[in-house]
């Protein structure tokens, strides 16, 4: 025996630590144990020698600063006691599958490998600062908490599924992975941990797979990842989380490809992606976060393509002020019951190859989509803005953010913020892609009407008469600019009665030169004609100087045409007042 391992065994069953080397102390790692000599080295068969023998309480197998040849096996060993192995250097992989154990520590160990498929530990799985050339852990179960701070994990070969491999991992404390690095990925598929999944800091890798993989985990508290940089896909579709999901800070690049999932799962608190960096699409479709859905000063790059997928989302809330997306953000058919804040967001269209003429690329899509209120405040929209079949209790619509074009089909919505004057919202619903259709036209009306601007609620009525005039065929569009000239397609009344009081002085001026001659002469009152020109305008009013002289030739022409704009002028002016009426 070395005189290391007869330390060890000296020091085994008194429950003695056992530091192999001055130099290597409880929190030293093992860098450079290759090169260590036999006064540092204990063979793996004399540790599984030890394990295996008749163990009394209060045994404890515990070293620092070794170099460990051979293969320490481990599988099936019910083991009662802690196994430490702090700041050792292994020359082949250890394996525990199916074990039993206590509490393992292999903090600042180097590792080609550790496999602990199926087993179980009743305290903690130490792993800081570990350095493992493939960690599987596979159906695995640990009552305590699973510690990785600090570790390098890499995977065995090119073709390996992952650096760590833990599907079905079940923790009954949490998993605290600060400042990892991974090259090859973390698999925690179907994983039930009760505590926190933390990842702050860490350098994520992925491999032929995601960088973190949690598809259909359950979380019992937060997933953090704060400050994270990442290199692959964050999956987390399926999954369950009880507390907050959080990336404030991460750079996750995986650019042209999925590179946050999380469709399909429940969040029972938030996702805060705010100041995080995604180059790549994210993809939220399905979600449902109770909570809210916070992206503030997050950028989202997948160039010529989606940026954000969170189609049929539903969320509390989504706060996005100043987000910046280089691709297409789709909220299509999401329930939001608080507001959309958009407030000074950078959203951009994916670039279109199309002629300028066709419709331009979606910058937002928004469609059949039911928000509490959306808060489109000095925005600045480069693409289309697509609201067509949305329900909105407030709509928060900025000249800054209106400029883009807008699909409002469908659109309705209680409020419109701020109050701008009528000709300024018209021209938003003139610059619709889809061209002319009347329930824009309708619905912002109503939102003037539900303030009490009724000139404003009559404007937009006749700039949607305007527009559909020009869908007409020539015939009729001749009709309607009579109308428009003449009563404003009767939504001026004001213009009804001027043209009266014009067509009353011509008839007074043309009449009073020219006296029609009576029907029974010796019987007709006194002309007047002033009167009489009244009596033809006004079809319901009878001076009685109408039946009492008959005009002849042209005059006679000339009475037709009053009776007929009289018809027409006085429904207009009676209508504008009846509707007066009925608001007060």
């Amino acid at each position: 025996m070395t005189q290391a391992e007869r330390r060890l065994c000296e020091a085994f069953p008194q429950g003695r630590h056992v530091v192999v080397s001055p130099g290597s102390e409880p929190g030293a790692d093992a860098a450079g144990g290759e090169s260590w000599g036999p006064e540092r080295t204990i063979r793996a068969e004399v540790l599984r020698d030890l394990l295996l023998g008749e163990v009394r309480p209060p045994a404890l197998l515990s070293i620092s600063g070794a170099k460990i040849i051979g293969q320490l096996n481990l599988d099936f060993m019910q083991i009662s006691f802690p196994v430490q192995l702090v700041g050792c250097w292994f020359a082949a992989p250890v394996t525990a599958q199916w074990a039993q154990l206590r509490l393992l520590q292999l903090s600042g160990s180097i590792l080609p490998g550790l496999d602990l498929d199926g087993s179980h530990i009743d305290g903690h799985l130490w792993l800081s600062r570990c350095r493992v050339r493939g960690l599987s852990a596979v159906h695995a179960s640990v009552k305590g908490d699973v510690i990785l701070d600090g570790a390098v994990l890499t995977r065995r070969g090119d073709e390996a599924e992952a650096a760590m491999v833990a599907h079905n991992l079940t923790v009954g404390g949490g998993l605290r992975a600060r400042d990892i690095t991974v090259d090859g990925g973390i698999v925690l598929r179907t994983g039930r941990i009760t505590g926190n999944l933390t990842v702050d800091d860490a350098h994520l890798t992925g491999g032929p797979g995601p960088a973190l993989h949690c598809t259909g985990i359950g979380l019992g508290s937060a997933l953090l990842a704060r400050n994270a940089t990442v290199d692959g896909e964050i999956r987390l579709s399926g999954g369950t989380f009880a507390g907050p999901v959080n990336l404030h800070g991460a750079t996750i690049t995986h650019p042209g490809q999925v590179a946050v999932a999380a469709e399909h799962a429940r969040l029972d608190e938030l996702l805060c992606m705010t100041h995080t960096t995604v180059h790549g699409l994210t993809r939220l479709d399905a979600a449902r976060i109770a909570g809210s859905l916070l992206l503030a000063d997050a950028r989202l790059d997948n160039p010529g393509d989606v940026a954000l997928d969170a189609a049929a989302v539903q969320a509390g809330r989504v706060e996005a002020e100043r987000l910046r997306a280089d691709g297409t953000v789709n909220l299509r058919g999401a329930v939001i019951s608080g507001q959309v804040n958009l407030a000074h967001a950078d959203l951009s269209a994916p670039a279109s190859t199309e002629p300028p003429t066709a419709p331009r690329a979606v910058a937002l899509r928004a469609s059949s989509c039911t928000i509490g209120e959306l808060w489109l405040i000095s925005s600045r929209i480069q693409g289309v803005l697509n609201l067509r079949r949305s329900q909105i209790g407030q709509l928060y619509l900025t000249p800054e953010a209106a400029r883009a074009p807008i699909r409002m089909d469908g659109l309705t919505y209680t409020s419109l913020i701020p109050r701008l004057p009528a000709d300024q919202r018209i021209r938003t619903l003139q610059a619709d892609p889809d061209g002319y259709l009347p329930q824009p036209y309708q619905q912002l009306a109503a939102s003037y009407l539900v303030v009490g601007d009724d000139a404003a609620a009559r404007a937009v009525r006749l700039a949607g008469q305007r527009r559909r005039r020009a869908t007409l065929p020539w015939r009729t569009r001749i009709w309607g600019h009579l109308l428009d000239v003449t009563v404003g397609y009767g939504y001026h009344p004001g213009r009804a009665a001027r043209w009266l009081t014009l067509l009353t002085a011509v008839g007074a001026v043309v009449f009073g030169l020219h006296h029609p001659p009576p029907l029974k002469p010796g019987e007709a009152p006194n002309f007047n004609p002033l009167i009489y020109t009244l009596d033809l305008l006004l079809p319901i009013i009878d001076f009685g100087q109408e039946k009492a002289f008959k005009p002849e030739g042209v005059y006679q022409w000339l009475s037709y045409l009053l009776i007929a704009s009289g018809w027409i002028l006085a429904t207009t002016v009676i209508a504008g007042l009846s509707r007066t009426l009925s608001r007060q």
